[in-house]
Parts: C-alpha cells; structure tokens; sequence
C-alpha cells in the first residue's frame, strides 16, 4: 500500500498538516473519510497532555514542594495537639473544633504521604539526592504526550495494517509527527531529523501502562469504522 511521505515536518513549514494527511500516512491515499474525523477527535486531548507537561515542575521543584506540604502538616499538627492554641482556635465565634484528634491524624498522613513522595524513585535516588536529568517529575505509570501520540498511532496503524509500526518505520514516525503539529505541537529542538525522535516513543507504546490508551483509541475506531 502506498502512503503519502511529503508532509511538511518543521515548525517553519509554510502550512500544518492537516488530520486527512496524518490519516493517509497510516492507511494510504484511499483513507477512508472517518480516520481523519477519527485523529480529530483525539486532538484535544493531546493538546490537554502536552499543556498538562508543559505546566509539570521539574524533579527539584517537586520536592520542594512535597517539603512544604510536610512541613505544613507537621505545623498543624502540633498546633492542633497544643491545649493553649487549641482554646484560643475555639474562642472564636464559631462552633468549636470538633474531631481535633481526627484532623491530627490526617494531618500525620499527609506528612508521611508528603515524606514517601520525596523519597520515592520517580524523584530521588536511594541516597535521598534529587534524581539527575532535564526531565520533569512524573509518576512511573504516567505517559508523556509524545507516547499518547505515538500510542494513537500505533494502535491506528494495527488496525489497518494487522501488527504495530516497527519503531523506526518512518510513515509511522511521519503520521505521530504530523498529528503532534496538527494538534498544535511545536517541533523545536527536535534536531534535523525529527521523525528519528519517534522510534523511542514507538518503543515505549508496547508498555502495560499505555494499554489503557490503547484500548481506547481501538474502540473509538471500530466505532468509527461502522459509523462510516
């Protein structure tokens, strides 16, 4: 099957790529009507990943705030547990405190939360320093919005062609990088050869924890598929 290969790829191209040209990358130039309308549909919520990315504080930033969050439970907490503070909070002319000890004891969760939290791998080490890299903080279940589109893909391209893209098939690299800008993606600092970023995130949607994504963007195509 033929597939169209001259998509504009940087982010200085005279035009973004439409949904129609990312359907025709994974089905060919007989692409049926419903796929582009089918990318469509997903665009938004890529776009709402990447804004969600772009907005995540780094590994460093995140502990900080995690320090924060234990140290303000902490100061609750004792205030929380000191008759004489406790007496004058109850003076006000409003009701009086009621479960203190239950508060005393959410509190004393929150900080053990916020504790486990700087310490868990996704941030540090196992000697307690920050973990190195640029990268941001995230959970080790989380997604990028480079594997959601690459899993969108993916997925789309098993359908039509029975098996995934192998990472380095360029029309699959060509179709994740076309819908990346027609969703709104920018390619800066992507290098000279950005389709060649795409192999590793090809590679990471064979993980468990992109399944659900998958198996949602199946379902929307069958759907699609008989809607017509």
């Amino acid at each position: 099957m033929k597939r169209a290969t001259n998509l504009p790829l940087s982010k200085d191209a005279p035009s973004v790529p439409t949904f129609a040209e990312v359907a025709r990358f994974v089905a060919g130039p007989d692409a049926p009507p419903w796929l582009a309308a089918h990318f469509e549909r997903w665009a938004p919520s890529l776009m709402l990943d990447r804004c969600i990315e772009d907005k995540q504080p780094k590994k460093s930033e995140m502990k900080k705030r995690l320090r924060k969050v234990r140290d303000a439970a902490l100061l609750l907490q004792r205030a929380l547990s000191d008759t004489a503070t406790r007496e004058f909070l109850d003076s006000t002319p409003r009701d009086r405190i009621e479960n203190s000890g239950m508060f005393g004891h959410m509190l004393q969760d929150l900080a053990v939360r916020a504790e486990g939290a700087m310490a868990s791998s996704a941030l540090s080490r196992k000697d307690g320093k920050t973990r190195p890299g640029r990268t941001k903080a995230k959970l080790p279940d989380a997604i990028s919005a480079k594997e959601y589109c690459a899993a969108l893909i993916a997925e789309t391209w098993a359908y039509f062609h029975g098996g995934d893209p192998l990472p380095k098939n360029q029309e699959a690299a060509g179709a994740a990088h076309a819908l990346w800008r027609a969703s709104g993606g920018e390619t800066k600092g992507w290098g000279r050869e950005p389709l060649n970023s795409w192999c590793y995130y090809f590679r990471k949607v064979q993980e468990p924890s992109v399944a659900a994504v998958r198996r949602e963007c199946r379902r929307h195509l069958v759907e699609a598929a008989h809607s017509g």
